[in-house]
């Protein structure tokens, strides 16, 4: 069954956006540091986890520092572990920091390619999807489970 529900504009900037970012699990966003000509480290971003595209997009969060788990969390990035701030996953309507599946308050477990997922997090870390441009299907067709309200 396909679940679908009108996404706001921030919402719709989001799911939009997806597919121009690489993926990549266990994280927000994977960067290599690496020595320049002047043996000056610098960042090179490998990709975002779906979420961390929201930040990226959402924020102005300077992701050429070395973010550490500290750093993003007293910047309002991240709540506990690798979860989004309540702050940030509000603003965007999400049900939860994790982009849990629910709908009028229960919890949901969606099902892709015969296996069972509980939050984008998940999905994004676990599941089938080799690129964004799937999961920003996914969001689209399952908006009502992931979203609590349009923004």
């Amino acid at each position: 069954m396909q679940y679908s529900t009108r996404l706001g504009p921030m919402q719709e900037a989001w799911v939009s956006a997806l597919p121009n970012y690489e993926k990549v699990t266990g994280t927000l966003v994977r960067t290599d540091w690496s020595a320049d000509e002047n043996g000056e480290q610098v960042p090179s971003i490998e990709g975002y986890c779906c979420l961390g595209v929201l930040v990226d997009i959402q924020t102005d969060y300077n992701w050429t520092h070395k973010p550490t788990f500290m750093s993003l969390f007293y910047d309002g990035i991240l709540s506990y572990g690798s979860t989004l701030s309540p702050d940030l996953a509000n603003k965007l309507g999400l049900n939860s920091v994790y982009g849990g599946f629910s709908y009028l308050g229960d919890v949901f477990d969606v099902f892709v390619k015969d296996q069972s997922y509980t939050s984008l997090t998940q999905l994004n870390d676990e599941g089938p999807f080799t690129n964004h441009t799937e999961m920003a299907e996914f969001i689209r067709d399952y908006a009502r489970l992931i979203f609590k309200e349009e923004k």
